[in-house]
């Protein structure tokens, strides 16, 4: 079973019986590139990395969905705001660059340490056209047909379930 992720186009494939089913969804992030990070109304607006054991890791910025194959290993509630009801988890990972902060608390500049980046993960984006990463699904209907299919899936069947991220 394959998940496709368009990141440019902001579609997400969802494998269904008649085919595949383009939904919405994005991987916007506010960082030092487009200018949406540090936010003035949110100071320090500080991000961290995770670690492949999901916890915090070092100082960076954001990126979005890496490109590639990953594998979608299973699911899991959540009451936060930004990720719940439920998270699609995946293995994505990706190199980012570690920061250093100013005396204030505020970003200063890349240390030249590279770390890689894990935790990137797709969830409702209940609102909000920004995550630090994660795939966001636009509707809410949406994200519980991906999960539906996925728990049938690993409850009935065995074999890999993966999410391609293209850029296009």
């Amino acid at each position: 079973m394959e998940f496709v992720f368009k990141r440019k186009k902001g579609l997400l494939g969802i494998p269904v019986a008649s085919g595949t089913r383009w939904v919405p969804a994005y991987s916007r992030v506010r960082n030092e590139i487009n200018g949406e990070r540090p936010d003035p109304k949110q100071l320090p607006d500080i991000e961290h990395s995770f670690r492949q054991n999901r916890t915090v890791g070092e100082i960076v910025m954001p990126r979005p969905y890496p490109l590639g194959t990953f594998k979608i290993y299973g699911l899991e509630a959540s009451s936060e705001r930004w990720t719940g009801p439920m998270k699609i988890l995946t293995d994505a990972h990706q190199p980012l660059p570690v920061w250093k902060l100013k005396p204030t608390g505020e970003y200063d500049c890349p240390t030249g340490e590279m770390i890689e980046d894990w935790c990137y993960w797709a969830h409702y984006g209940n609102g909000s056209y920004h995550t630090d990463g994660c795939i966001g699904i636009v509707n809410l209907i949406d994200l519980n047909t991906a999960t539906l299919l996925i728990q049938d899936f690993l409850k009935n069947y065995k074999g890999i379930i993966q999410i391609t991220a293209v850029d296009e």
